[in-house]
């Protein structure tokens, strides 16, 4: 049996990637889902492990993170993959991409650690699987020449729900906080989730999610 370890940077990832786990077929001793909140950014130093245990971000405690994991599976009889899961934002992919290999080197788990980064955000997977999102909305628009490089964020979503709603979202996100889009966020992915259907989805991020799954399971 291959077990999987998923790190991902807020409570919505980890519902919508559960959800997507069961449907692919994997029981839950099969896995563990590790949310934190946000990503934050990688410690300067890439070799130490002095990052402050309660600064609960995802990057920030990743070496720590790694370590540890690395240590408690190591000595089990069982094959692993630890899947790190965030939003590149603004990066440069390439870049990004290359100090995350560095941090697994660094903590000796490059062979068993996956990045699994999604251009924009999560919220890509459902936009990709349009019916899904039309059970919880049946007046959702699609909308047109849709390219999940350049649209596939949590402001997408809520316009193709209704006209304008982006607007009002981040308008309460000014006066009360980011705390307003984590909690929408966390409703569409209790919401949308359960209806995507991981055959037919066009998000090339999920594809790539569920194709590496699968072949691991497939390798066991």
């Amino acid at each position: 049996m291959h077990f999987f370890i998923f790190l991902i940077e807020d409570m919505s990832g980890k519902i919508t990637v559960k959800s997507v786990l069961d449907k692919i077929g994997l029981n839950t001793d099969q896995y563990l889902i590790y949310s934190y909140r946000g990503i934050g950014k990688l410690p300067e130093n890439l070799s130490r492990n002095d990052s402050d245990p309660k600064k609960r971000q995802l990057l920030t405690q990743l070496p720590r993170l790694l370590k540890g994991l690395s240590n408690r599976f190591d000595h089990q009889p069982m094959d692993y993959t630890i899947f790190v899961m965030c939003d590149l934002d603004e990066r440069c992919l390439k870049k990004f991409r290359s100090e995350l290999l560095e941090v697994a080197r660094n903590c000796g788990a490059d062979g068993h650690t996956q990045f699994c980064i999604s251009i924009k955000e999560m919220e890509s997977w459902f936009l990709g699987d349009f019916n899904a999102i039309k059970q919880v909305y049946p007046y959702a628009k699609q909308l047109k020449n849709y390219d999940e490089t350049r649209l596939g964020c949590w402001e997408t979503l809520a316009e193709s729900v209704r006209k304008g709603w982006s607007r009002e979202l981040n308008k309460q996100k000014q006066e009360e906080g980011y705390a307003v889009i984590g909690k929408k966020k966390k409703e569409w992915a209790s919401e949308i989730s359960p209806f995507l259907d991981i055959n037919k989805n066009l998000s090339p991020c999920f594809c790539y999610f569920r194709n590496k799954i699968q072949k691991l399971c497939n390798r066991s």
